[in-house]
């Protein structure tokens, strides 16, 4: 009887529902099927050579990256997970030692505040095997620091659109390609970049990255429109992110299409921001921008101008951020501005919020 149940299951049949958010900042379901998730947990289970294989999964259950990338990779590979609710540092650093841990995985911020802890040098880490990131680029210093704890690292790239990691840098890369790159294309991936009218530029030049596999998700739950928004009719997936695929055949990622950043590994809308901050007292005019962050990657800076002959407490409108929002979403610095400045049609200007951003001091 079983077999008849076994036997009605397609490759392709959804197996997962995992929601991720769009360029508004909306939940979208994305349907991930039976295939993707094998498939990938096994391409994972061939560049990532451990043995044995013991993690820790910190991340939430609702992230394509616990489901998906940890958990499937894990069973593949008959390996062991360690479960941990909420990430500290030096909870996560006991754990690895406690439970002999042989994959150190995580966002760059994760592992960097793991490795900076003032404790880190009391624990036997001896067990690690390989220490790899993913959701945001690696600086140089932290590279140059992970390989004096252990000498075989790795990131990856992917999204819960396209499954799992579209591409890898590995142990035999060097700093230049760890840090600048996110790797090369898995060979079952087609990875192309395009220019805004979807024809492929030159090696060298930056465009949208776009993927086309047999195992990219079935599209988003009830959303057909999003769908072809999102899958263009013979098959590629358009990931949102702007790249380069260099001559060495690796993948420089060196932006967002839109307004979208990353801070910690975590994606961040402006608008879903200002929003917030509009609703305090006070508040005329938001504008939420990024600014690169050597700790999380890029943070947010909201330039705010208040209503006239009203005056602001920035420490209590931070404090109601942290009420309204995840912490990785509430602006690193709030500056007030006595006018904002706008575009000739009457829109703030974010293009020089941004450049005046840069030079931003805390």
């Amino acid at each position: 009887e079983l077999s008849q149940y076994y036997k009605a299951v397609l490759p392709q049949d959804p197996a997962l529902l995992v929601y991720t958010s769009g360029s508004t900042g909306n939940p979208k379901g994305a349907l991930i099927h039976q295939l993707g998730l094998t498939k990938v947990a096994r391409v994972q289970n061939g560049y990532w050579d451990v043995d044995p294989v013991r993690i820790i999964n910190f991340l939430p259950i609702n992230h394509v990256g616990c489901v998906g990338d940890i958990s499937m990779y894990c069973f593949v590979a008959g390996g062991t997970q360690v479960f941990m609710e909420d990430f500290e540092p030096d909870t996560y650093n006991r754990l690895m030692e406690k439970e002999k841990i042989t994959i150190w995985g995580g966002v760059p911020t994760s592992v960097q505040m793991s490795a900076e802890h003032e404790n880190f040098k009391h624990y036997d880490l001896s067990s690690l095997q390989m220490i790899i990131w993913s959701g945001a680029a690696a600086s140089e210093p932290l590279i140059k620091r992970l390989l004096t704890i252990c000498p075989r690292l790795s990131n990856s790239y992917g999204q819960t659109e396209s499954v799992g990691s579209i591409c890898f840098a590995g142990p035999t890369d060097n700093i230049d390609e760890l840090a600048n790159t996110v790797g090369a294309p898995v060979s079952c991936y087609q990875v192309r970049i395009v220019d805004e009218k979807g024809n492929q530029v030159a090696t060298g030049e930056s465009g949208e990255l776009q993927v086309r596999g047999d195992f990219i998700m079935v599209g988003y739950l009830n959303q057909p429109e999003k769908t072809a928004e999102t899958i263009t009719a013979d098959g590629w997936l358009k990931t949102g992110d702007l790249g380069l695929l260099r001559e060495d055949g690796n993948v420089t990622l060196v932006g967002r299409l839109k307004e979208m950043f990353k801070s910690g590994g975590y994606n961040v809308y402006p608008r879903e921001i200002e929003q917030v901050i509009e609703e305090f007292k006070g508040v005329a005019v938001v504008a939420v921008v990024s600014k690169a962050e050597p700790l999380f990657g890029e943070v947010g800076i909201a330039y705010i101008q208040p209503h006239e002959n009203l005056s602001l407490d920035l420490a209590q409108l931070k404090a109601f951020c942290k009420e309204k929002m995840a912490n990785y979403k509430v602006p690193k610095q709030f500056i007030l501005m006595d006018v904002l400045p706008l575009l000739p049609i009457g829109k703030v200007d974010k293009k020089a919020l941004t450049v005046l951003a840069q030079t931003a001091v805390r």
